[in-house]
């Protein structure tokens, strides 16, 4: 690109600068939220609890289990069948906007 060139778009130069930004704060977030370590971490930190009676062993099952579908999402999006974010069954559902028409009729009959 040409002087002109990079005179005509430095007006967007900050807008370049804030989208870069964003999206090394989003590769860093994605990063951190699919590394295994702090799971291996929590398990650790679970199994002492259940070593020295804090938690019972339904507690201990119930958040193991938890931590081990956490690995197994992290182990499909490093292999690629994964998009990034949190896995559908872990995102909370949208809630039904009351002030939305249903598609259901007011009479409760059939639609026409």
């Amino acid at each position: 690109m040409g002087l002109l060139g990079k005179l005509i778009t430095a007006p967007l130069m900050p807008v370049r600068g804030v989208v870069w930004v964003a999206q090394r704060v989003a590769e860093r977030a994605e990063a951190e939220y699919y590394d295994p370590a702090p799971v291996f971490a929590e398990l650790a930190g679970l199994e002492r609890r259940l070593a020295e009676g804090e938690i019972d062993e339904e507690t201990f099952d119930r958040e193991e289990d938890r931590l081990l579908e956490r690995l197994e999402e992290i182990e499909r999006y490093r292999r690629g069948e994964l998009a990034p974010g949190p896995a559908p069954d872990l995102a909370p559902e949208p809630a039904a906007d009351p002030g939305l028409p249903s598609d259901d009729p007011p009479d409760g009959g059939e639609q026409r």
